[in-house]
Protein backbone atom coordinates (compact mmCIF):
# COMPACT_ATOMS: atom_id res chain seq x y z
CA UNK A 1 0.00 0.00 0.00
CA UNK A 2 1.11 3.65 -0.35
CA UNK A 3 3.25 4.52 1.94
CA UNK A 4 1.10 7.89 2.65
CA UNK A 5 -2.02 5.87 3.31
CA UNK A 6 -0.58 4.17 5.85
CA UNK A 7 0.91 7.05 7.55
CA UNK A 8 -2.85 8.05 7.49
CA UNK A 9 -3.79 5.15 8.94
CA UNK A 10 -1.59 5.74 11.56
CA UNK A 11 -2.32 8.97 12.26
CA UNK A 12 -5.84 8.65 12.56
CA UNK A 13 -5.88 5.85 14.73
CA UNK A 14 -7.71 5.71 18.30
CA UNK A 15 -3.85 5.75 20.52
CA UNK A 16 -3.30 9.12 17.93
CA UNK A 17 -6.97 11.05 17.25
CA UNK A 18 -5.21 13.89 14.92
CA UNK A 19 -8.18 15.47 12.58
CA UNK A 20 -8.77 15.16 9.07
CA UNK A 21 -6.37 18.22 8.25
CA UNK A 22 -3.32 17.02 10.22
CA UNK A 23 -3.43 13.49 9.32
CA UNK A 24 -3.40 14.90 5.34
CA UNK A 25 -0.56 17.00 5.88
CA UNK A 26 2.10 15.27 8.51
CA UNK A 27 1.25 11.82 5.97
CA UNK A 28 3.10 14.63 3.16
CA UNK A 29 5.16 15.96 5.20
CA UNK A 30 8.25 14.64 4.04
CA UNK A 31 7.35 15.64 0.10
CA UNK A 32 6.44 19.06 1.61
CA UNK A 33 10.32 19.78 2.88
CA UNK A 34 8.30 20.03 7.00
CA UNK A 35 8.85 18.55 10.06
CA UNK A 36 5.76 16.33 11.04
CA UNK A 37 5.32 19.20 14.20
CA UNK A 38 5.46 22.14 11.28
CA UNK A 39 2.94 20.28 9.46
CA UNK A 40 0.60 19.61 12.28
CA UNK A 41 1.07 23.17 13.05
CA UNK A 42 -0.04 24.12 9.37
CA UNK A 43 -2.94 22.15 9.24
CA UNK A 44 -4.36 23.64 12.20
CA UNK A 45 -4.20 27.04 10.67
CA UNK A 46 -6.30 25.76 7.59
CA UNK A 47 -8.70 24.02 9.68
CA UNK A 48 -9.46 26.70 11.39
CA UNK A 49 -9.76 28.91 8.11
Amino acid sequence: MNRHIEKAKELRSPQKCYNCAETIMMAYADDLGLSETQAECLAVILAAV
